[in-house]
């Protein structure tokens, strides 16, 4: 219904752990089962059993066949740059505003003066 939240993305970059969740090893960095249970569990005690989860970032069919496996209360897998045999991983983040910093863990401003603009640029018509 309006005003209702329908779902949220975990889209954790395979080189963090969420703070949450037992560092075991590589299986603890990402988006990673424990992570999602823990959630599905926290979502469930504030009554949202019916938020809906998307996981997502570096998954692929074995990374689907293990959550699946494992029961894990994922509602919706997102698959990138994993269906592409080349490996193009592009995203674009907000990492300041006013010139407050603004980005999530890992992101940063970084400095682009050595980019040029190739090409017309579409509102310069």
């Amino acid at each position: 219904g309006k005003n209702k939240i329908w779902g949220v993305r975990f889209d954790t970059s395979g080189s963090l752990r969420d703070k949450s969740v037992t560092p075991i090893g590589p299986q603890s960095f990402g988006v990673c089962p424990e992570l999602v249970w823990k959630a599905r569990q926290e979502f469930d005690k504030v009554g949202l059993k019916d938020l809906k989860i998307v996981v997502s970032g570096g998954f692929d069919e074995e990374k689907i066949k293990l959550f699946e496996s494992l029961g894990v209360p994922a509602d919706v897998y997102g698959v990138g740059s994993k269906l592409l045999k080349k490996k193009i991983d592009i995203t674009a983040d907000i990492v300041e505003v006013n010139g407050k910093p603004c980005a999530k863990v890992g992101r940063y401003k970084k400095d682009a003066s050595h980019l040029k603009i190739v090409g017309k640029r579409y509102w310069e018509e």
